[in-house]
């Protein structure tokens, strides 16, 4: 007599190189399976993105140089939407080691801000119970790569340094 038991088996192709992102799953659940499933939709990247300005310095100046000493956290975030969904991007910077930032344009008002690369991630969500689907939504994510602290200029036509 051959018998044999079959149970829920879950793989997920994974893309990681350097950050990347996998687009494509394969799940198979047991019947009694409860909980979420997550999709992945689509991505894109966003470089340079302006994500505040430093509390540090509140005010515009002339200046020919910014210091920074080692251990200072600079913080920003904005709401933004992907794809009609809406999503908080939030992020910070510690500096490791005394920096001294110069400015390429000292005769011009400017201010230290917080930019990053930021790629946005659509996912799909699925709730299941006891293996079948009960309803699903779309999120985002981020994810931040290149943080950099340098000037922004009060008439912003010398936005990227």
């Amino acid at each position: 007599m051959n018998t044999s038991i079959k149970f829920g088996i879950t793989t997920l192709a994974v893309a990681a190189a350097l950050g990347g992102f996998a687009l494509s799953s394969k799940t198979v659940y047991a019947a009694d399976f409860s909980g979420v499933k997550e999709t992945p939709v689509s991505q894109s990247t966003s470089y340079n993105v302006f994500i505040g300005y430093s509390s540090l310095f509140p005010v515009w100046a002339q200046t020919t140089s910014y210091t920074l000493s080692q251990g200072i956290t600079i913080s920003g975030g904005f709401n933004t939407s992907y794809e009609g969904i809406g999503t908080s991007v939030s992020t910070s910077y510690t500096v490791s080691g005394s920096q001294n930032i110069w400015v390429k344009y000292p005769k011009q008002l400017s201010r230290l801000g917080l930019f990053a690369d930021v790629t946005y991630h659509k996912v799909k969500d699925q709730y299941y119970s006891r293996g079948l689907a009960i309803s699903s939504w779309y999120n985002v994510y981020e994810t931040y790569a290149d943080k950099v602290i340098k000037p922004r200029y009060q008439d912003y036509t010398h936005y990227y340094q």
